[in-house]
This record gives structure tokens, sequence and C-alpha cells, in this order.
């Protein structure tokens, strides 16, 4: 009798963290779900948008399945240059949670992105036509797409694979100077004109990375040679400028 009490106790502890562990797992995820979210969000609202991409995108399960979430990761995506996946995340949004907050802010950011877009090819078309007399055809550039913040140096969202500013220029470094020009006080197109140049000329690019001041000497790639040896970035640089 006594042995048969041992066993029942002992099956009825093993049925209790069969129980347990499960539950614990459980938890554990929701807890590292939770952090993933966080350490995204903080990513987004200091820059670093490529590497809150890769925070969102690492626990993607759970991102999409909260509104909160999927928002800041739609928004990081779109910051670093992938529009069209940011508003695919806006519209999953909007048809998963669709009376909630995100699901508003969803919208508005998917027709804020629409027209910027349309205003912004329409903008570096005719842009492009300019440069392209202007420098004979020969229009070379770096695969850079960055962004005027108020009072503050132009900041690079996002930096085209294939491009001679890969692997050197990195997501949220500021424009400090074009050669020897400073950006200070110029406009967007100012800036873009003196980064763009003819294919096979050196540009030289003053960047400040945190607490690091960097110069970097770069070859300008024309924009053919691009579209041709780099398909996709080329699709993802004429997406984006």
């Amino acid at each position: 009798m006594e042995r048969a009490a041992k066993q029942c106790k002992h099956a009825t502890l093993k049925l209790r963290v069969f129980i347990c562990l499960p539950l614990a797992s459980l938890l554990l995820d929701h807890s590292a779900a939770a952090n993933t979210t966080e350490e995204g969000i903080a990513l987004y609202e200091s820059q670093q948008f490529s590497r809150a991409v890769r925070a969102f995108e690492s626990a993607k399960d759970q991102t999409l399945s909260d509104s909160r979430s999927a928002y800041y990761y739609a928004l990081s995506l779109n910051s670093a240059g992938r529009t069209d996946k940011a508003t695919a995340i806006c519209k999953q949004i909007i048809a998963r949670f669709p009376r909630t907050q995100a699901a508003k802010q969803a919208a508005a950011a998917v027709k804020k992105w629409s027209d910027f877009n349309s205003v912004a090819a329409a903008s570096a078309k005719a842009r492009e036509a300019y440069l392209g007399q202007k420098l004979d055809g020969n229009i070379g550039i770096l695969g850079i797409k960055f962004e005027m913040v108020s009072n503050k140096p132009p900041v690079v969202r996002f930096v085209f694979p294939g491009g001679p500013a890969e692997n050197i220029v990195r997501t949220g470094d500021a424009i400090l100077q074009v050669d020897d020009t400073s950006t200070e006080k110029l406009s967007k197109e100012d800036v873009y004109d003196l980064i763009i140049g003819k294919k096979g000329t050196s540009v030289s690019l003053t960047l400040q990375r945190q607490e690091k001041i960097l110069k970097e000497s770069f070859v300008r790639m024309s924009i053919e040679d691009l579209s041709k040896k780099f398909p996709d970035a080329w699709r993802m640089y004429s997406a984006n400028q």
C-alpha cells in the first residue's frame, strides 16, 4: 500500500512537471518577444532603422501578432528604404486589427507614403533627365538614399547593395561635407547635386557616425552599370529616389 502511494505521488509530481514545462516555455517566449519589441522600438527611435528591422524580424511571428509591434516594424522598414514591404505590413495591420489605433496610423502612413513616393518619383525622373543632359548622359551615383532633418545635416536612410557606398556608408550616418563643401543650410537638391557627378569620377563624404567623424572617398558608378550588374539594387534605387 505504501509503495503504491509513493508511485502515485511520483506520477503526480511528473505530471506537474510535464504541465509546468510548456507553461514556463510559453512565458519565456512571451518575455523574449516583449524584449525584442522594445529593442526594435528603441532602435527605430534612435534612427538605427536597419538594425530595428532585423530585431523585429528575429521574432517575426510575435511582431506581427501585436498591432503596436507590427506598426513599428512597418515604420522601420519604410525608413530603411523598403516602402513596398512597409506598405504590405500596414495593410496586414488594417486587416487584422481594424479597430485599433495602430490600424488608423497604418492607414495614414500608407496614404502619406503613396503621396510622397508619387511626387518623389516624378521629381527624380525630371532631375535625372536634367542631370543626363548636364553630364552628357554619364550620370554617376553612390547608391545611397538620404533625408533632410530639420536644423541638422542630411542623414543616410538606406545604402543600396551593389553601389560604391555599400559596406562603407551606414544607415544613420550624417553627411557633414561633400568633398570640401559643408552641407549646412543646403537643400536636399543641393546635396544631391554635389553627390551626383560623371561616372568614374571621385567624390568624398565626411560622415558623422555617433561620436566619430569619418572621411571616405568613392568612385561614382554609372546608373547603367548598376542596372545591368545589380538589377535588384537598381529596382530598389529607382523606387526609393
